[in-house]
């Protein structure tokens, strides 16, 4: 919860987080609210909803609407997100 408000004090938003995942995973940022089934972007979609949901408190509803999917979609996401983050040490931080 105390990271949730740091993060909103600090300008971390919903496009700011996209902005810094698509730099992690070397995708346009407009590529990164397409769906798709490539990996790269499969990836970093789970990536987002992951730290979407759990850094900024956005519930899956809404960031479903953000990438264009179903809210059972966006929570697998986040837990193949989850997953990403742990095995390859990604930081929300640049």
């Amino acid at each position: 919860m105390e990271q949730r408000y740091r993060l909103k004090a600090e300008g971390r938003t919903l496009p700011k987080i996209t902005e810094r995942v698509a730099e992690i995973f070397g995708i346009e940022k407009d590529q990164m609210i397409v769906a798709g089934k490539q990996p790269d972007r499969v990836h970093a979609h789970s990536v987002l909803a992951y730290w979407a949901i759990r850094d900024l408190g956005l519930t899956a509803t809404e960031v479903g609407k953000y990438l264009g999917l179903s809210k059972s979609a966006v929570s697998r996401a986040a837990n193949r997100g989850q997953k990403l983050i742990v095995n390859q040490f990604l930081s929300l931080q640049a």
